[in-house]
């Protein structure tokens, strides 16, 4: 399971018309978006590069598949602030008058909010964890049942919340202040540079560091877990900054409030593109090969069709260090997995994969040698340069068939193994396993058939 091409979103409020700006960059530079709308869009997220989700004024949610924008129901009509979704794809939606929207299944639905204060900013870890912030100093968790209010210390509007997990969460508002969460409480983070600006975005990475960016061209960084304090850096721009977005360490990204972007893909911010656009939010996914946290995580996998959690599994090392990438192989196994569906797969800190199906036979095929090992790849996704070496590039072979099986295949002859199979003791390819989205079949050194299902990173 990978991550490759790059997909940042913007969306804004247009200066010289009265029409809602969606801008789409893969790549290839920032291209504006048309959207059905025409009221301000206020802030947005995503799970993939074809399925994004934007909100705005008078409860209007658009959804990005791939092409376009489209707007779906909203069950309220009350102005939407802020929007987020934790791994396994659960949403959440927040806005005036302490609305709360949860996304569920394939739909939109309110939720009883424990506050009239409007909110936002929202940060969801999992679907017993997410928070929210507001005015007055408003902050309210969820903990899988219910929303409730929590004590801040602080009266202040506060804008966004973030951070790389529950106890170590951060929040920032108005008059320059910044609060941070740790063993069950609020406290204020005093050990920042001194100054009353507004802050309104920040960005954080799973090493802990975290961004900080408000008016002015106001833009602090915090290096780390621990009490370490936050620092000025040059914004490259004295503008007031809306909202950040992060890549990895491969680039950060800062918009302005007239539009013009900022842009980190060093040791300094530089001044970026100007979109002539109010920027309200941005949001940018992954990109490239991710470092997985240790301890390593559990592995969740998830019905696509109800967002539920059936299966929680943990990832091993293989200890399969390929020649040319350099690179560890990580495995897991969902052989208890027998139910016929629709599946993803989550690993903390790396992502959530591509949609799978099991199905009543997933591989049921013979396969035959008597002087070597085989390994069998059934891939429904081409793996071509530069995302692999040549060496290890892929067409697309076939594509997966619910009731039924494929006889074709691609097979890759191995190194000679000092137990061979014959003809009279056949080797059966009948267990699949996961990399980047494909399914592979792995033999070595046995006639046994390899595992049910296993995932492998």
């Amino acid at each position: 399971m990978s991550v490759g091409i790059s997909a940042i979103w913007a969306v804004a409020f247009g200066q010289s018309a009265t029409m809602a700006k969606s801008y789409y960059d893969q790549q290839s530079g920032w291209q504006e978006q048309t959207t059905p709308v025409t009221t301000p869009l206020r802030a947005l997220a995503a799970t993939r590069e074809d399925s994004a989700w934007a909100v705005g004024d008078g409860g209007v949610i658009l959804h990005w598949n791939g092409k376009q924008w489209q707007q779906v129901v909203s069950p309220v009509a009350t102005d939407l602030l802020a929007i987020a979704f934790d791994p396994l794809n659960q949403g959440w939606i927040v806005g005036a008058n302490g609305s709360i929207l949860r996304y569920k299944g394939n739909t939109w639905e309110t939720v009883t909010s424990p506050t009239a204060s409007t909110l936002r900013g929202v940060w969801a870890e999992t679907a017993k964890s997410a928070w929210a912030v507001g005015d007055d100093g408003t902050i309210i968790r969820w903990d899988g049942i219910k929303w409730a209010a929590q004590t801040s210390g602080t009266t202040v509007n506060l804008h966004a919340i973030g951070g790389s997990k529950a106890d170590d969460l951060w929040a920032v508002g108005a008059n320059g202040t910044i609060l941070f969460h740790q063993y069950n409480r609020w406290k204020e983070w005093t050990d920042k540079p001194a100054g009353t600006a507004d802050l309104h975005a920040l960005a954080w990475n799973h090493s802990g560091s975290i961004w900080v960016a408000g008016n002015n061209g106001a833009l602090w960084y915090k290096t780390g877990f621990g009490s370490n304090p936050f620092t000025a850096v040059n914004a490259a721009t004295t503008n007031d900054l809306r909202a950040l977005a992060r890549q990895n360490s491969r680039q950060s990204w800062g918009s302005t409030s007239n539009g013009a972007l900022i842009t980190k893909t060093g040791n300094d911010w530089q001044a970026g593109d100007n979109l002539n656009a109010t920027i309200h939010g941005m949001f940018a996914l992954p990109y490239g090969a991710l470092r997985l946290p240790t301890p390593l995580p559990t592995v969740s996998i998830q019905n696509v069709q109800n967002a539920q959690t059936v299966l929680e599994i943990p990832l091993t090392l293989r200890h399969a260090n390929w020649h040319l990438s350099g690179e560890d192989v990580y495995q897991f196994d969902f052989s208890a997995l027998t139910t016929t569906g629709e599946y993803r797969a989550y690993v903390p800190g790396l992502g959530i994969s591509d949609t799978f199906k099991i199905g009543k036979d997933v591989l049921n095929h013979a396969a035959y040698t008597t002087a070597r090992g085989l390994f069998y790849q059934r891939s429904g996704t081409a793996l071509t340069e530069p995302y692999a070496e040549p060496r290890f590039t892929r067409p697309l072979s076939h594509e997966y068939e619910e009731n039924g099986r494929k006889i074709d295949g691609v097979f890759t002859m191995l190194r000679s193994l000092t137990h061979r199979c014959t003809t009279m003791n056949p080797l059966v390819v009948s267990r699949m396993c996961m990399v980047a989205g494909t399914m592979r079949g792995i033999t070595a050194n046995t006639c046994q058939p390899p595992p049910r299902h296993c995932g492998i990173c």
